[in-house]
Parts: structure tokens; sequence; C-alpha cells
């Protein structure tokens, strides 16, 4: 019995503080800074700066011989049936977690300040690499290299923009 008082106890004042940091209330925002778990969630269906732009991987190989083959396109983001997807959607948290790494990247770019060392050390790259290095590669492949490019929609006036280009990185 106290257990469950407990729980009802924990989860209320979870609840409480949640709510608070909606409504921005000055020292739940002082406590979401404490909360290095992110156990505090932010709900924002209605977003005052919605996301205005796609982020997308591209890849190619370098041959045995020394040759480049063509950049690729990562499946892994395409959403095939928009109507379906609201139903069942599986591959729902990989793409959004290679969203999130992309997101980071271009983060961890402007904040780097033309360190490369930098960028190839940090958890985004290093995530993003481990993706790309097991997709589909051409047998006589030795290195892969990726770029990741932010595009501004179908009719937008602003040109796409590369975020980033890797080096080559081996395979196998």
């Amino acid at each position: 019995m106290l257990y469950g008082v407990f729980v009802v106890g924990f989860f209320s004042v979870w609840l409480f503080i949640s709510a608070c940091y909606q409504a921005e209330i000055k020292w739940c925002m002082r406590l979401k800074t404490r909360d290095r778990f992110s156990l505090i969630p932010r709900w924002t269906f209605f977003a005052p700066n919605p996301i205005s732009s796609d982020y997308h991987v591209i890849y190619r190989d370098r041959m045995e011989d020394g040759t480049l083959g063509p950049w690729k396109t990562s499946e892994a983001l395409a959403s095939r049936n928009a109507l379906l997807a609201a139903l069942w959607n599986p591959r729902k948290r990989s793409r959004k977690a290679l969203t999130d790494w992309m997101r980071n990247l271009k983060r961890v770019v402007r904040r780097s300040r033309g360190r490369e060392n930098v960028v190839r050390m940090s958890f985004p790259y290093i995530a993003l690499l481990y993706f790309v290095s097991h997709l589909e590669h051409d047998e006589s492949s030795c290195s892969t290299q990726f770029a990741v490019v932010q595009t501004f929609g179908h009719h937008a006036s602003r040109a796409s923009r590369l975020i980033l280009h890797s080096e080559f990185h081996e395979l196998h």
C-alpha cells in the first residue's frame, strides 16, 4: 500500500513539474537546467518556430582501383506512404534518430569553427558514419564518404545547403 502511495506521489509531482515547464514558470525553467537525464518533457504541438527544412544523408564509395562511385541517397529517411505511416510506422524512431544526428552535427560544425578533429570526434559524426558504413555498398568498394545536405522544401526560394562532407573512411 505504501509503495502505491509513493508511486502515485512521484508521478503526480512529475506531472506538476512538467506542466509548470510548459507554462515557462521561472523556478521550473531553472530546474530544467539541472535535468541531466531529460526527465522534464517539452510538448510543442504547435511550435512557435516550426521546422522549415529537411536533412538528407548522401554517400559515395571509392573503389579499389581509385574510381569514385555516384552519390547515393539513403532511403532510410524516405516515407513511402504518409497515410499508412499515420497508422503503422515502424521506422519512425530510426528516422527521428537520423534527423537528430544531422541537426546535432550541424550544431557541432557551427560551434567547432573549422576544427575538423572536433567534428570527426563528435557523437553525431560517428553515429552517421556507422549508419552509412552499414548501408549497401558495392563489393569492390574499399572506402565510403558521406555528406549531410539541408533542403528547404519543394518550392522554396532557398538553395540546398551542404552542412558537411566527410573524408573517406575505410569499409570492412
